[in-house]
Parts: structure tokens; sequence; C-alpha cells
């Protein structure tokens, strides 16, 4: 699958991080709300090791691992593992060359050699563990390259249509992540050119192993600092952020994105290679449609927004419904066809998710946003489905382009 194939028409899925500590309930749960696009749940509360920046940082050279802390040891010598690191990296560039298993294959538990660097062990990620040992036998994988845009959900049943995995981005990983004397990683040249290799090879090994479960794999960078480049507190330039961000996202053969949950620079990220801009609809959706030119071309590329109507927040949560969230995204959708992209091309290719992370909110607050999110898909799909109006009257896409044509005013009455 690729970005020109990949039209999602509001299929539903997750950023990744759930509050939940067992991982045989967390895949239950994404299994019942995300059938289609069923993502694997980090699990931060259950321990240290599943946390946003130690999760992916096994390995790393010259990482040092206390009970709240992990930081880069400069002091001693790091040729040694910074070798090893880089030669991993070139095999590997290699081996991903070679065919994945094929979909559907029963896998064992994180079932590849785990002296690679790449490697996620167990500890370190429990809900990938029970996520690849368990799901291929209890879906039916969706093998078709382009999605079947008119399938009704009673039709999907509980096939896969793609599967969804993970890992920390560069820039967030380079500015968490310090030395012994507490300077981020990131101002390290050697440092910060190491740690895109780094979770290049989390990223690709992670691609690996999903692609047992289904040909169709989708992986993500979390990069939550990106909402403070351009501060006073965060010297990173513009070219520095576009080449982490490709490099490690670059060996991929699936469909890639990134996570942003605050208001970033839309046009620098969508000037990179990702195929999937995930962003904080509800907080922050209408910054991005300060960029329609940018995000026509975005689109015109094949590139999908992951709008995340659903707060993350718990407060927020318990004030909202779906048809709240769904009005509140055809009122963003709206401004963006005001600038000339068509509604029909917004709804193939849009994914609907959370806001960010569930990880920081109560287990059943969680299960709540999932629901929601799963909701406002159902209902989203069926509006472009129908073609007219529903009883509350709200507008269908379908329909919306003629909409459009009738001018701004009339537009903003009917959203």
């Amino acid at each position: 699958m690729n970005r020109k194939t990949f039209k999602p028409g509001g299929l539903p899925t997750a950023i990744g991080s759930m509050p939940h500590t067992d991982p045989v309930e967390a895949c239950s749960i994404v299994r019942a709300n995300l059938p289609e696009i069923p993502v694997w749940p980090q699990l931060p509360r259950r321990s240290f090791l599943e946390s946003m920046y130690t999760q992916f940082s096994e390995g790393f050279p010259g990482l040092v691992q206390g009970s709240e802390r992990i930081y880069v040891n400069r002091s001693v010598d790091l040729s040694e593992p910074l070798e090893r690191l880089y030669t991993e990296y070139r095999v590997l560039s290699t081996e991903y060359r070679v065919p994945p298993t094929p979909p559907g294959t029963r896998c064992s538990a994180l079932g590849t050699r785990h002296s690679e660097l790449g490697a996620v062990s167990p500890e370190y990620a429990l809900g990938l563990q029970q996520f690849l040992s368990h799901l291929s036998t209890e879906y039916r994988v969706l093998s078709t390259e382009t999605f079947p845009l008119g399938t009704r959900n009673s039709e999907l049943g509980t096939r896969i249509y793609a599967v969804k995995g993970q890992v920390i981005g560069p820039v967030s990983f380079g500015l968490m992540v310090t030395d012994q004397n507490r300077r981020p990683i990131l101002y390290d040249d050697a440092l910060a050119d190491a740690l895109a290799k780094h979770l290049a090879l989390k990223a690709r090994w992670q691609e690996r192993e999903l692609s047992r479960l289904s040909s169709n794999t989708i992986i993500f960078i979390d990069e939550p600092y990106l909402a403070s480049l351009g501060s006073a507190f965060v010297a990173v330039s513009t070219d520095m952020v576009i080449s982490l961000i490709d490099e490690t996202l670059g060996g991929l053969s699936g469909l890639k994105g990134i996570h942003c949950c605050g208001n970033a620079d839309w046009p620098v990220l969508m000037n990179t290679t990702i195929d999937i801009l995930s962003f904080d609809a509800y907080n922050y959706g209408e910054s991005l449609t300060l960029y329609p030119a940018e995000i026509k071309a975005f689109i015109d590329r094949g590139g999908v927004l992951a709008w995340g109507i659903v707060p993350s927040d718990e407060a927020m949560l318990s004030d909202e419904t779906a048809s709240k969230l769904l009005g509140r995204l055809e009122k963003l959708m709206g401004l963006l066809s005001e600038s000339g992209i068509g509604y029909d091309r917004l709804w193939e290719q849009s994914l609907i998710t959370p806001s960010c992370g569930l990880g920081s909110i109560s287990p059943r607050s969680a299960e709540r946003a999932l629901e929601l999110t799963a909701e406002v898909s159902r209902e989203f799909r069926r509006l472009q489905l129908k073609g007219g109006r529903d009883k509350r009257g709200c507008s269908s896409w379908r329909g919306n382009d003629q909409v459009r044509r009738l001018g701004k005013h009339q537009h903003r009455d009917v959203l």
C-alpha cells in the first residue's frame, strides 16, 4: 500500500498510549473500537520502561538507565557502540529489502532475533507483544491494496485494513534524553546523527513485525516537542528537523506519519516525506487551516490528514458527544473547502483519531475516548455514503461540493 492508494475515508485509529496496565485488556479495547486499523497499546503506567522516551531507548550507545531517568554517559568512549549501531543500520538497510513473512502467518511473540539493535524487548513493550501474539488469530486480513470506500461496517466484520505502530520522534527524543551533564543529546552532532539511525532501526523492525499481521502497515513518529520549535528554549533549525524526521522514516516501505499534539509549524511537517499528518484538531484545528496552499499540495500528492477531533483531556471528554464532535469536524473541513480543497478529497484522505495519546487519563475515560472516536468515524462515513441530510440537518459531504459552489455565506449557514 502506498500513499496513492491509501484512501481511508474517515476510518478510526489512535495515537497509541493507554492508561491500562494489563496488555490483554488494552488490546481487547483496541479491537472493540478500532477493528479496521488497530494500533498496539503503549502502557506507560505499567512500567517506567514503557514511558514515552524510555520505550525506544534500548540499545542506544552509552545509555544509562536509572529508576526514573535515562541519560547518555558522554564521558566514556562511545566509539565501539556507535560503530555497532552504524553497522547494524547498514545491515538492516539491506535485510529490510527482503519480502516480509506473508500476512496472516502466525507469529511468535516479537519473533525475530533480539540481538539486533532495532528490536523492542517484551519488557519495554508488553502491549506490542500481546498485539503481535494474538491479533493474527482473531482477525481476517483485508488483503486488497485499495480500501473499498463504499464498504459498510457490517461488511468489514473483523478484517484488518492496516495495522499501526509508533515510535518516539528524533527531535523529542533528542531534547528529552540528555547526557550526564543534562545537556540534550540533540545538541551533540555525533549523538544527533546516531539517534536518527537508532530510531530508524526501531521503526523498521517494528514495521517488519507488524507486516506479519497485514501487508498494509502504518508507522507514526510522535513529536510533541515540535510545538516548541522557534521558541527561546529550543535552538533547532528547520533543515535539521526535516533531515532527522526523514532519516528516521526513510527506510520504511509502508505508510509513515507524524503526530504532533501542539501548534506546530505545519508547512515544515508537510515538507517532509510523511504520508499522514496527525494533529490535535480539537484544540489546534483552525491553526492548520491557515495554510490552505500547503495542505492542498499535501493532499494532491496523496497525503492523509488524521483529524484528532476527540479530546484526550478528561474534563473535556465528559462534555462532548459524537454529534458535537462531528459538527466541529465539519466546520474545520468547511474552512479548507472554501480554499478550494474538495470535500470528496478531504473525506477520502482522512482518518479520525483522539487528539493525543490517552495514557495520562483514567482507563474509563480512555475507553470513552476510543468509543467516541469509533462513533464519530461511523457517523462521518455514514453521512458520506448517504449523500443527503440526516434528521438533524447535518450536511453530507457528497452534497457539499455543490453547496460550496453556492458561495461562502450559504456554506457557513449549512455548516
